[in-house]
C-alpha cells in the first residue's frame, strides 16, 4: 500500500524489527486506510514489553499513563503514537474491562482480544495484511461483526455495544444479526456503563457526517430507552399540528442532520423539542406547545448532567433551546443587537443555524427566507464597534460611584438600561450623554439618604404622599397587604397620614395607623406583625416644618436603592392601574400594637433600676407617649421635660439637638443622668451626673466595652462614621478591636455592620444600632442599656464616660441650596481655603465637609487641639461657603 504510515512510525517499527521485535500497524488506521478514509491516529502493536521498548526508546518522549494495560505513547515534535504490546485479556469481571492483561508475543493472541472483525487487523511494513478473522471482507460488503462469540464480546465489555452503533453509523454499516441479538439482550447492562464512558461515545456519534444513523439505530435496538429516554419518548409522537409533517423523533433527527457538527448546536438540535410532550395543548384540534423551549431546555440540563457533560457544552445547548422560538421576521436592529450581545457571536449564529433547520425540516411550504435575511443582517451589525468590544459601553462602575451610587443591585440595573439605550441607537454611546440620561432616569430626586423630605405643603405635598402610597404599593408582592403606619408629632403628620393611606387603599392595600410612635417602633412591629412594610411620617431632628417619609421592608430594614429609583421612576410617570369594588383596602387602628414595642423595651433592662433618678427631654416628639411609663414600670424615678407636643414644637430649643435644658434639669434635681431625644426618638444625647454630654461616640465606647465583656461583640468590631472623634479611634485601639468608618447616615452605617457581620455601629449624634434587637437606631433602648450597665456595674454615668477622651470639635453649618452644592464643593476659591485650613492644622486634626442629605446645608466639621482656634477655623470656612453660594 502506497503512503504508509508517517515517518515517525516508520521509525518506530523499523527500530523494533532491529532489535528483533514484531511490530505492526492495528485496529482504527488499518480499517479506514483500507476504506480509503483520512486517519489521524496511528496505533501500533508489538511482540516488545513495556520496558523494552522504553529501554530501546530512552531518547526520545514516552507517556506511559497506560503502562498496566501495555500501552505507552511515543512522542516526536507534536506527533503523538500509541505502541502497545501484544496482549491476552484474562476474565471480565464487570462487564466493563478486563480484571488485568497478560503480555503475548504473539499477534494472533491481541487480535483475537479485538472488539469487532474490522477492527481486528493488522499491516506490517511492507503492506501485507493480516486478516484472521475476514475483517476485509466485512468491509466490502459493510457489516459491522464480532470478532468471535457476539455475546462474550458484548458481555466483555458493555461499552461495544455503543462502539458498534458508532461505527455502523459513521460507515452505514449493518450489525450482523448474532452481534445485533447479543446487543438488545444486554442494552439494560448499559446502566452499569459509567456516565463519562456512555457520554464518550454519543459525543462522537452526535458530531459524525450524518448523526441521526446512529440515533435511529439506538432507538431500533431499543438502546435510547435505556440511557436517552427522553429521547425515546419522541418516537412516533404525532404533533398535530399543520406545520409539522413528521412525528416529533423524525422531525427531531431531520434537524440533527442539517446542523453543522458544532458539538453545542447538534446537542440543542437533538433535544430542541423534548418538552413539546409533557405541554401539548388544543384548540380547535390543532395541537400547540406553549413554553416548550423552556422545558425542552429542562430536559437537555437534566440529560447531560446525568452523563456527566461539560457544564459549558451544557450551558450553550440550553441557550439555543431556549431561544429557538425567537421570531427573527419580528425584531428589528435594537432587537438584533440586543441578541448579539446576550447570547455572543458564536451562539447567535448558531441559533441562526438551528432555526433555519428547524424550519427545513417542517412541513413543506414553509419558507425560510425571513431567518435567512435576519441571519445575514446578524452578520453585518456584528461588524460595528459597538458590538465587537466586550466592554463596549462608554461608562462602567466607576463612573456610577463618582455619580454618588453605591455598588449594587443598582449598578447593573442602570448599566443594562444603559447597554439597552445604546444597542437601540449606538450614537448615543457617549460618556457625556450617558451620564446626563442616567442623572434623568436615576438621580432620586425625591429620595435623599433618609427618605423623602421637605418643608411639609411645599416639598412634600398631599399629591406626593398619595403617589407615593400608589407606587410602594405598585412594587409589594400581591400576597400581603398590611402596611404599618406611624407618625412623629408634626402638625402636618396627619395630612401626610391620609394621604399616604388612601394611595395604598387605592392599590388594595390595607394600612395599619399606629398613630405616634418611634421610627424604632415601626422598624420592630413590621417585623413582629409580619407587614408588608413599614412607613414612618417624620424629619427626625429637623424643625416642624419639615416632615419626611421613610420606608421599612417586611424584613425591617430600609428600602434598597432599587426600590426607591422604582419608586420614584412610578411616581415621575404615574400608574394607570386601578382597584375597584371590593379590590380596594381598608384602613384600621392598630395604636395598640405599641404596647409590644414598649414590653420589648422592658425586657432589655435585667438589673434593678429603681434607685436611679432620670432625666427625659421629649423634644416633644414621638416617644413622649411611652418613654415616661417604659421608666416608671421598671420603678425608676422619672423626671420628664418637653412632653407636651403642639405640632409646632417639635425639637424647639430642645432634644437631642439641644440638650441644655436636660443639663440644667440634672444639675438642678441632682439626678443621675439624663436623657434627650430626637423627634423620632432614633437618636439619644446622655447627660451625666456632672452635667457633661455622653454622645454616640462615648456611648459607643461604653457598649463596646461592655459588649466585648460579655463576649457579645461580633467580630470584634463596630462601625462608626467620618464625623466620628479621633478619641473613639484611640479608645477601640486600646481594646484592641476594629473600628470601621462609613459615611454619615444611618443606612450606611447599617450596610458596613451588614457587610461586616457586625452587632454595633452608630453615630455621633446619638443614633446607635443594636443589630440583634433591631433594625435601625432606636433612642430609648440606647438608654435602657446604658442603664442597665450603669447597674450592673454598680458605676456612675461620669465614670463610664471616662472610658474615651474627646478630641475638641469645631461643627458648622453652611447654608447652601441643593442645585448648587456641587458648584460649591468644586469651587477653586473654596477649595484653596480648604488646602490652607489643613495645613493650618499641621498634621494634629483634620476637617470633614459634607452636604446634608436631609436639609439645604454644607456641614463643616474640624477637629483638632485648641477649641478657639477650631471654631474659628469653621466658622471663616462657613462663611466664605455661604458668601460663594449667594453667587451662584
Amino acid at each position: 500500500m502506497k503512503d504508509l504510515g508517517s515517518e515517525f512510525s516508520k521509525y518506530i517499527i523499523k527500530t523494533l524489527k532491529a532489535n528483533g521485535f514484531e511490530a505492526y500497524y492495528v485496529g482504527g488506521y488499518v480499517r479506514d486506510l483500507i476504506l480509503k478514509r483520512p486517519s489521524s491516529d496511528i496505533d501500533l502493536a508489538s511482540s516488545a514489553s513495556p520496558l523494552e521498548v522504553k529501554k530501546i526508546f530512552k531518547n526520545i518522549k514516552i507517556y506511559d499513563h497506560g503502562i498496566c494495560y501495555g500501552s505507552l505513547t511515543l512522542k516526536k515534535n507534536s506527533e503523538t503514537i500509541e505502541l502497545t504490546s501484544f496482549r491476552k485479556d484474562l476474565a471480565y469481571k464487570d462487564m466493563r474491562r478486563p480484571s488485568s492483561v497478560i503480555l503475548s508475543t504473539k499477534l494472533e493472541d491481541d487480535l483475537a482480544r479485538r472488539d469487532f472483525t474490522i477492527n481486528a487487523m493488522a499491516l506490517d511494513l511492507n503492506g501485507n495484511l493480516f486478516d484472521p478473522y475476514l475483517g476485509r471482507e466485512d468491509l466490502k460488503n459493510k457489516i459491522i461483526r464480532a470478532v468471535g462469540n457476539p455475546y462474550e464480546r458484548i458481555e466483555e465489555d458493555l461499552l461495544r455495544i455503543l462502539r458498534a452503533v458508532r461505527f455502523s453509523a459513521k460507515y452505514d454499516f449493518k450489525i450482523e444479526k448474532t452481534l445485533a441479538d447479543a446487543i438488545i439482550k444486554n442494552r439494560w447492562n448499559l446502566q452499569k456503563l459509567s456516565s463519562e464512558r456512555i457520554f464518550s461515545e454519543i459525543y462522537k456519534m452526535i458530531l459524525a457526517d450524518k448523526p441521526s444513523r446512529a440515533f435511529a439505530l439506538m432507538k431500533d435496538l431499543k438502546i435510547l430507552e435505556v440511557i436517552l429516554k427522553d429521547i425515546y419518548l419522541m418516537v412516533d409522537f404525532d404533533q398535530k399540528n399543520p406545520h409539522h409533517d413528521k412525528d416529533l423523533f423524525s422531525h427531531s433527527l431531520a434537524v440533527l442532520d442539517q446542523v453543522p457538527p458544532i458539538d453545542y448546536l447538534r446537542f440543542a438540535a437533538l433535544f430542541h423539542d423534548t418538552g413539546k410532550i409533557s405541554s401539548q395543548s388544543f384548540k380547535d384540534g390543532i395541537a400547540h406547545y406553549y413554553g416548550h423551549e423552556e422545558l425542552s431546555a429542562i430536559c437537555l440540563e437534566k440529560n447531560l448532567k446525568s452523563l456527566k457533560a461539560p457544564k459549558k457544552l451544557i450551558q450553550n445547548s440550553k441557550i439555543l433551546i431556549e431561544n429557538h422560538m425567537t421570531l427573527p421576521h419580528l425584531m428589528k436592529d435594537a432587537g438584533l443587537r440586543r441578541q448579539i450581545r446576550r447570547l455572543g457571536k458564536d451562539l447567535v449564529l448558531a441559533l441562526y443555524e438551528l432555526l433555519l433547520a428547524d424550519r427545513k425540516s417542517s412541513s413543506e411550504g414553509r419558507g425560510f427566507d425571513d431567518i435567512l435575511e435576519k441571519r445575514d443582517r446578524v452578520e453585518e451589525l456584528m461588524k460595528e464597534k459597538t458590538l465587537n468590544s466586550k466592554k463596549f459601553l462608554k461608562i462602567n462602575g466607576r463612573d456610577l460611584i463618582e455619580l454618588g451610587f453605591k455598588p449594587g443591585k443598582i449598578f447593573s440595573l442602570i448599566l443594562k438600561d444603559m447597554e439597552n439605550i445604546v444597542l437601540h441607537n449606538p450614537d448615543l454611546n457617549d460618556k457625556n450623554l450617558l451620564i446626563k440620561i442616567i442623572k434623568e432616569k436615576y438621580m432620586k430626586k425625591l429620595f435623599g439618604t433618609d427618605g423623602i423630605r421637605g418643608v411639609a405643603g411645599d416639598d412634600l405635598t398631599p399629591e406626593l404622599a398619595y403617589k407615593l402610597g400608589r407606587a410602594l404599593g405598585k412594587i409589594l408582592g400581591k400576597e400581603n397587604k398590611k402596611i404599618l403606619i406611624g407618625k412623629d408629632t408634626r402638625l402636618s403628620g396627619d395630612m401626610l397620614e391620609s394621604s399616604l393611606a388612601s394611595g395604598l387603599m387605592s392599590m388594595g392595600f390595607n394600612p395599619v395607623l399606629l398613630g405616634i410612635c418611634p421610627t424604632p417602633c415601626v422598624a420592630y412591629l413590621v417585623r413582629k406583625t409580619k407587614a408588608a412594610a413599614g412607613i414612618v411620617i417624620s424629619a427626625s431632628h429637623n424643625p416642624y416644618e419639615y416632615n419626611g417619609i421613610k420606608i421599612f421592608s417586611s424584613s425591617g430594614f430600609k428600602l434598597s436603592d432599587e426600590d426607591e429609583v422604582q419608586i420614584e421612576n412610578l411616581i415621575l410617570q404615574g400608574i394607570e392601574e386601578k382597584m375597584t369594588g371590593a379590590q380596594i383596602g381598608t384602613c384600621t387602628d392598630g395604636k395598640y400594637l405599641i404596647k409590644d414595642y414598649s414590653d420589648y423595651l422592658k425586657s432589655i433592662v435585667a438589673h434593678d433600676i429603681s434607685n436611679l433618678k432620670i432625666g427625659l427631654d421629649f423634644g416633644n416628639g414621638a416617644l413622649y407617649k411611652i418613654g415616661e411609663d417604659i421608666l416608671k414600670d421598671l420603678g425608676a424615678k422619672v423626671y420628664p421635660l418637653n412632653d407636651k407636643p403642639s405640632g409646632l414644637n417639635i425639637n424647639d430649643k430642645c432634644g437631642s439637638t439641644n440638650p441644655n435644658l436636660i443639663k440644667e434639669l440634672v444639675l438642678k434635681e441632682n439626678l443621675d443622668c439624663g436623657f434627650a431625644f430626637d423627634g423620632d426618638a432614633d437618636r439619644i444625647i446622655a447627660i451625666d451626673e456632672k452635667g457633661d454630654t455622653v454622645d454616640g461616640d462615648h456611648l459607643l465606647a461604653i457598649f463596646a466595652k461592655h459588649l466585648k465583656e460579655e463576649n457579645k461583640l461580633k467580630n470584634s468590631g463596630l462601625v462608626g462614621t467620618i464625623m466620628t472623634n479621633i478619641g473613639l479611634d484611640k479608645f477601640v485601639d486600646s481594646m484592641e478591636l476594629k473600628l470601621l468608618k462609613s459615611k454619615v447616615g444611618d443606612r450606611y452605617v447599617l450596610e458596613d455592620m451588614l457587610k461586616n457581620d457586625y452587632v454595633l455601629g452608630g453615630e455621633q449624634s446619638g443614633h446607635i444600632i443594636f443589630l440583634e434587637n433591631n433594625t435601625t437606631g432606636d433612642g430609648m433602648a440606647s438608654g435602657l442599656y446604658l442603664l442597665n450597665i450603669m447597674s450592673k456595674t454598680k458605676q456612675k454615668l461620669s465614670d463610664l464616660n471616662k472610658l474615651m477622651t474627646s478630641y475638641p470639635q469645631a461643627l458648622v453649618n453652611a447654608k447652601v441650596k441643593k442645585e448648587h452644592m456641587t458648584k460649591v464643593l468644586e469651587d477653586e476659591e473654596i477649595k484653596t481655603a480648604i488646602e490652607k485650613l489643613e495645613k493650618d492644622l499641621k498634621g494634629e486634626g483634620r476637617l470633614v465637609i459634607r452636604p446634608s442629605g436631609t436639609e439645604p446645608l454644607i456641614r463643616v466639621m474640624v477637629e483638632g487641639q485648641d477649641q478657639k482656634n477650631l471654631e474659628n477655623l469653621a466658622n471663616n470656612l462657613k462663611d466664605l461657603i455661604e458668601n460663594r453660594a449667594a453667587k451662584f
